[in-house]
């Protein structure tokens, strides 16, 4: 990130370069591929920023053609024609690193030296564990891939950018984390584990609290399977419905100070006393859903969770965060993101554990 900043500090089109870093990241998980995304000279970055691209396209296509009369069923609308181009490209992009994947199962089953070297080296793929377990068919095994490709590139990119923004703009908030940070990793280069995700209490509160104010979607929608009454009025079966998240987690019967960025609302205790939301939570599960819920709810949530906890971790263990210009909110493209460019500020952080975050540079 060092090299990546101007003279004021600032990463120029910062949301981009997150979601490149989410893209390397999850190819690295379900391909063990690096895509060359943020480091020039591996792997491909134009075809990095092409399945970035399509991604987007096939989000606000979808958002298209489910807003209005769905004139696509009747003839090919202009957001039909993205939707599947973008969805042509992705599935033909995953097709070719599954087609590798399987290559690199029948060599290394095969007895191939350098096939089990590689494997050993880094484990297998989440890919490679679907197709050896759960003995998926190829089109399958891609159409998970686009879901995983997707949902790691933009919910990934949405929360990072908003925690920042939100860890920006209530510096209190920022020094409790890096504490916690620095209390959890007190030594210079120790890995981040399960158990250290674990004990990342005030983290785990602040992803929770700027989900609430920025969630990664409107809501979630699903469609009726038998008649409901809302409220004294009969929904009939097989209606779209949609639960507003951005409106629940504003509404002052549930939460105090509803516009105001307050983490620790979301530990269960806080200065001794009992929070209000932990109750409104046990009561309300669908409160705060935002991944979604049950069968349906978001394919990648786990990667997407993982992710954003450690970017967060080094970004915070490294740099201090500050941003000094107009307020941000969204803009929906099924997947909400910031309406205006994230004009950061990072200042590098001046104790030993936090130079020695390389990694993040």
């Amino acid at each position: 990130m060092s090299g990546l900043r101007d003279s004021r500090r600032e990463i120029p089109d910062f949301y981009s370069w997150v979601q490149k870093w989410a893209l390397e990241s999850i190819s690295a998980v379900l391909f063990n591929t690096r895509l060359g995304c943020i480091e020039p000279g591996v792997g491909t970055e134009q075809e990095a920023q092409k399945i970035i691209n399509a991604a987007m396209a096939l989000f606000q296509a979808i958002y298209d053609t489910m807003m209005g009369f769905p004139w696509w069923k009747y003839f090919p609308t202009p957001a039909w024609k993205r939707l599947t181009t973008s969805h042509d490209f992705l599935f033909q992009t995953a097709q070719k690193y599954v087609g590798a994947t399987i290559e690199m199962i029948a060599k290394k089953k095969g007895g191939d030296e350098n096939a089990s070297a590689v494997t050993d080296s880094v484990g297998s793929t989440f890919l490679e564990i679907l197709l050896e377990t759960k003995n998926l068919e190829r089109e399958e095994a891609c159409l998970t891939a686009i879901e995983l490709m997707i949902s790691g590139i933009e919910t990934t990119a949405s929360s990072v950018a908003f925690i920042l923004y939100h860890l920006a703009r209530n510096p209190k908030s920022q020094d409790k984390l890096h504490d916690e940070i620095t209390r959890l990793l007190p030594r210079a280069g120790m890995p981040i584990t399960y158990e250290t995700l674990s004990e990342a209490h005030f983290l785990r509160a602040v992803f929770k609290e700027a989900a609430r104010l920025n969630p990664i979607t409107t809501g979630t929608v699903r469609i009726l399977d038998h008649d409901v009454v809302f409220s004294g009025f009969n929904v009939p079966a097989w209606t779209g419905i949609l639960s507003q998240s951005q409106v629940i987690g504003r509404l002052s019967e549930y939460f105090e100070h509803p516009n105001e960025f307050r983490p620790e609302r979301w530990l269960e205790r806080y200065e001794g006393k009992t929070n209000k939301v932990a109750s409104l939570i046990a009561s309300h599960p669908f409160g705060m859903t935002p991944f979604g819920f049950g069968p349906r709810q978001c394919i990648g949530r786990r990667f997407a969770l993982q992710e954003v906890f450690l970017g967060v971790i080094r970004i915070i263990q490294a740099y201090r965060v500050e941003y000094n210009h107009e307020n941000v909110d969204c803009v929906t493209h099924i997947i909400n993101t910031p309406d205006k460019p994230l004009r950061f500020e990072f200042y590098r952080r001046t104790s030993a554990i936090e130079n020695s975050c390389r990694n993040i540079n």
